[in-house]
């Protein structure tokens, strides 16, 4: 088993936020980090944790949003129920402190830093880096690559694996950014 980066996408785009300085493609990244022995025994943990959602709520996955809304599987089920599923998983990463790489972006950073000119078009491993969502997966793996090249007690080639929502289901794509870091520089 090789030392693992699960990223996943949050953020709320086309929701209108309070501040002027939200906009509404604003994208976040998360990428957890496990060694080989934490991966084995986190995913010990989730089918039990999986299994417990699926009998109590008849829900296959954790959707947070779901769970906070009320919403889908989760409809009718009492707040405080539903927030306490929030308060177990905050207990578990208090308790293990696995490492965790965050990174946002919406279209309005990358034009106020000058990260890429307006009207340039930017592509790299088919990432397009003027779509922030891109952009931010982008920058979370060159932060990842940094984290690797720093840190010599996750044992390398590294897997990562991506959250379905960017590319369909089983699919990869190639990385140069990552070469020498995951097992076969691909996503």
């Amino acid at each position: 088993m090789r030392t693992a980066v699960y990223i996943d996408d949050s953020g709320t785009p086309g929701n209108i936020s309070k501040s002027k300085y939200d906009a509404l493609d604003k994208k976040t990244w998360v990428g957890l980090i496990l060694n080989p022995e934490e991966r084995i025994e986190a995913h010990f943990q989730m089918l039990g944790c999986i299994d417990e959602l699926k009998s109590i709520f008849n829900a296959n996955e954790f959707h947070f949003t779901d769970i906070y809304s009320g919403t889908r599987e989760f409809k009718g089920v009492d707040l405080e129920k539903r927030l306490n599923i929030f308060w177990a998983f905050s207990e578990i990463h208090r308790m293990t402190q696995f490492p965790m790489l965050i990174q946002t972006f919406s279209s309005d950073d990358i034009l106020r830093n000058r990260i890429i000119v307006e009207g340039e078009k930017v592509k790299v491993d088919n990432f397009d880096l003027k779509k922030a969502s891109d952009f931010a997966l982008y920058f979370l793996l060159f932060r990842m690559k940094m984290f690797f090249q720093a840190n010599n007690t996750y044992p390398k080639p590294i897997e990562i694996i991506i959250d379905e929502g960017r590319q369909k289901k089983n699919t990869t794509q190639d990385c140069a950014l990552l070469n020498g870091i995951v097992f076969n520089d691909k996503l």
